[in-house]
């Protein structure tokens, strides 16, 4: 079976670059003129400054959800009381969060923050967060948006985890409120809406190092299973594809003895078997949203006992 291993775990092993604003700049953070439960909060969020020399990286980040809610203090050209939306994103390009065990996660979402030797937060969440920006609410009222982007593994576990979730929305109100000198309600809400507007770009930092020329497509996690289809017998490839929210963009070919699929964040080629005949011309796909699989069904040629 092929993973995706690789390319996560590089990027693991990147964690502590400092997030950037869509400007390419991290804002300064004094911790001394903050009060302590904000500056322990944000200890988690924006990872200690660096002086390797590294690459830029333009990332135009994947839609998740989105946080309603209002500044209740004015921020620069914004009064109090103005709508805010922020876009939570994600994308396998940013850099991931270090190793914790469950342990230590727990904690750093209880709002314990545990730290290493050297005093410093032994987990943190690298997260960029953009400019405000304007926009129109639904009535075509004036509001703002901006984009906090994240690793999609960090997004995909707050699926599942209402707790971690909590946490992950607390953490980005916290970074708008410093990054932005402003003050956000936390009487908020989670419409059903993947996203206010198109995310902004952002630029990523990562060291410069030999041998890596860029970053590539991962490969996805797949599965073959004989199957009932149409009153026929079909053999079915599920092609697991989590950073996707529909095969739009999915290129598919098939021809006799392979398979090709390409996307901008998965590439997979993989032989069929040749002592299965499949009917290549009859093939036909669907994409599980509640799973993000893409189910690839290749009849057979000729009956099979399933």
């Amino acid at each position: 079976m092929a993973t995706a291993a690789a390319e996560t775990n590089h990027l693991a092993a990147l964690s502590h670059i400092p997030g950037a604003s869509n400007d390419g700049t991290l804002p300064a953070l004094d911790s001394s003129m903050l009060p302590p439960e904000l500056a322990s909060m944000l200890a988690n969020v924006i990872p200690p400054s660096t002086t390797t020399t590294t690459d830029r990286f333009d990332i135009i980040p994947l839609k998740g959800y989105v946080i309603k809610t209002a500044l209740t203090r004015a921020a620069a050209a914004y009064p109090a009381g103005m709508k805010l939306f922020v876009n939570m994103t994600h994308s396998p390009y940013v850099p991931a969060p270090p190793p914790a065990s469950d342990d230590e996660i727990r904690k750093v979402v209880s709002g314990e923050t545990p730290t290493s030797e050297g005093g410093k937060p032994v987990w943190r969440v690298p997260m960029s967060l953009s400019s405000l920006r304007d926009d129109l609410d639904k009535n075509g009222r004036p509001c703002i948006v901006c984009d906090a982007l994240i690793h999609s593994d960090v997004l995909f576990k707050g699926e599942h985890d209402a707790d971690f979730q909590s946490f992950l929305i607390e953490l980005a109100l916290a970074f708008v409120e410093q990054k932005h000198a402003t003050e956000v309600s936390r009487d908020l809400t989670v419409p059903k809406m993947r996203s206010k507007g198109d995310p902004a770009s952002h630029s990523i930092y990562r060291p410069k190092r030999a041998g890596i020329a860029g970053l590539t497509k991962q490969v996805p996690e797949y599965r073959l299973k004989r199957v009932l289809k149409d009153g026929g017998g079909a053999l079915r490839i599920s092609v697991q594809m989590p950073l996707l929210y529909s095969a739009d963009k999915v290129a598919l070919d098939v021809e006799p003895g392979r398979l090709e699929l390409d996307h901008a964040m998965y590439g997979l080629s993989m032989a069929l078997d040749p002592v299965v005949d499949v009917d290549s011309g009859r093939c036909d796909a669907a994409f599980d949203r509640s799973t993000r699989t893409l189910h690839v069904y290749l009849p057979y040629l000729v009956p099979i006992a399933l």
